[in-house]
């Protein structure tokens, strides 16, 4: 069976609910720790026949859904850290692309709250974390597509923090679609900055820790 996210093109970014209860899951976790292992191209994941199986511990994604559903309670400030923020980053070091995994398919349930969507986004777009950096790139520049306008402008805030340019391509289109007034004002700043690495917003891939 063809897989459903084979060869993804961050020019191109599509909305992908994947959970660990799908094999296509398995592909995704495993095949992006392997391109950040050896240095390939990290804007594609390749084919599902050259994965081996990976597999989301249940615990963890216990944990990670009663992490999300306590959290709708919890206020967030911009610049303070949260009890959220705070377990949040722990599991993504400790769980690496396992964790990303499944918050990957919190982020796009409809029931998730869109602010607390939003927090998980600012947060993995300022965790500095080589091992994860490309598969929490995709996320945020998946999600400049999202529904909700809230989640839509933290994906643009965690992709500034993630100072990655090489998701121009994504930051490009979304402005192009972009309706809302303000957030095509964040995107424009978020290009320039990404489009300027000479003025030392940017930092490359192999340099973010």
């Amino acid at each position: 069976m063809p897989s459903a996210i084979t060869d993804l093109d961050l020019r191109k970014p599509r909305h992908v609910v994947v959970t660990s209860e799908t094999s296509n899951a398995r592909v995704v976790a495993s095949e992006l720790a392997s391109i950040t292992a050896t240095g390939a191209r990290s804007d594609k994941i390749p084919s599902e026949s050259s994965t081996t199986s990976s597999r989301v511990p249940q615990s963890l994604e216990r944990e990670l859904q009663k992490l999300f559903a306590e959290a709708r309670y919890e206020v967030f400030e911009d610049g303070m850290g949260s009890n959220f923020s705070r377990q949040l980053e722990a599991m993504i070091r400790a769980h690496g692309n396992l964790a990303l995994l499944e918050l990957n398919a919190l982020l796009r349930v409809p029931t998730t709250s869109p602010t607390v969507a939003a927090e998980c986004l600012r947060i993995i777009g300022r965790l500095k974390d080589k091992q994860t950096h490309a598969f929490r790139r995709w996320i945020l520049a998946d999600l400049l597509n999202a529904k909700s306008v809230l989640v839509r402008d933290a994906a643009i805030i965690g992709l500034s923090s993630l100072d990655d340019p090489s998701v121009l391509s994504s930051v490009r289109l979304a402005l192009e679609k972009e309706q809302s007034a303000e957030l095509r004002f964040d995107l424009d700043q978020l290009r320039e900055q990404l489009e300027n690495p000479e003025r030392g917003y940017a930092l490359s891939f192999a340099e973010n820790p």
